[in-house]
């Protein structure tokens, strides 16, 4: 028995030995329940906070299904910048005027990605397919001829057209096709446009890192060979029928 001072009435109170005591029953199946200390709670979602989760919820629950092939809802295309649709109208119109209204533009990457997402996009970039063009037809070529066109047609409401090159001097040796376009509006709003064609097969030598590209590749090509699933987001974007050719 072990023995330690008690405190009650002075005595000394006996407390039995713990290898006296009878051993405890294991139950099978037996798992003991720690109580932990509560996490500490955060403070909840101010009314903007949830206002905006309430409006994103509602934006989903009526998301309109989208299919490949399929023209992309009104809902959907509304929420196309009105800069932007100036832009696309008046290239539309400009390869029309150049007798290539059958070439296919895209609009690639985040931009349609943000569309999808019920969100106002924004960085337009634009894919042409030149597969079934002659030779001669480049989106160096067509952008040269582009700012004659603006000056023809200002009731396209774009006022002043740049073009710039956005290629390293080794790249321009390869003979890549990809511009910056620069579009200002009635409104003097000012838009950059990346602007390349489809690219098909790569090959890469042993040398040298940059590869030798098909610019005649189909749009899928094109798509494939992309290393980021956004990127391989193609909307093409076409006139309507009641538009004539400019």
């Amino acid at each position: 028995m072990l023995e330690l001072p008690g405190i009650r009435r002075g005595l000394i109170v006996p407390i039995p030995s713990s290898r006296h005591l009878p051993p405890r029953p294991v139950k099978p199946n037996h798992f003991v329940v720690r109580r932990t200390a509560s996490p500490v709670k955060k403070p909840g979602l101010s009314l903007t906070e949830r206002a905006c989760l309430a409006t994103m919820a509602a934006v989903a629950a009526k998301r309109i299904a989208v299919h490949h092939g399929e023209k992309l809802p009104d809902e959907y295309a509304c929420r196309i910048p009105k800069t932007d649709s100036e832009i696309l109208n008046f290239f539309l119109s400009f390869l029309a005027h150049q007798g290539l209204t059958d070439v296919p533009v895209f609009v690639n990457g985040g931009y349609v990605r943000d569309l999808l997402l019920g969100k106002e996009p924004d960085d337009l970039d634009l894919t042409l397919c030149l597969r079934d063009c002659p030779e001669e037809v480049t989106v160096a070529a067509l952008l040269d001829e582009m700012k004659g066109y603006v000056e023809s047609r200002p009731e396209l409401g774009i006022t002043e057209f740049k073009n710039a090159t956005i290629l390293s001097n080794e790249s321009k040796d390869k003979q890549l096709d990809t511009f910056k376009a620069h579009f200002t509006n009635k409104d003097g709003v000012k838009t950059e446009v990346d602007v390349m064609p489809t690219i098909g097969e790569e090959k890469y030598s042993e040398d040298n890192r940059i590869p030798e590209r098909d610019q005649r590749g189909l749009p899928e090509e094109d798509a494939l060979r992309r290393d980021l699933t956004i990127g391989a987001l193609l909307l093409r974007v076409q006139r309507s029928a009641a538009a004539g050719d400019g």
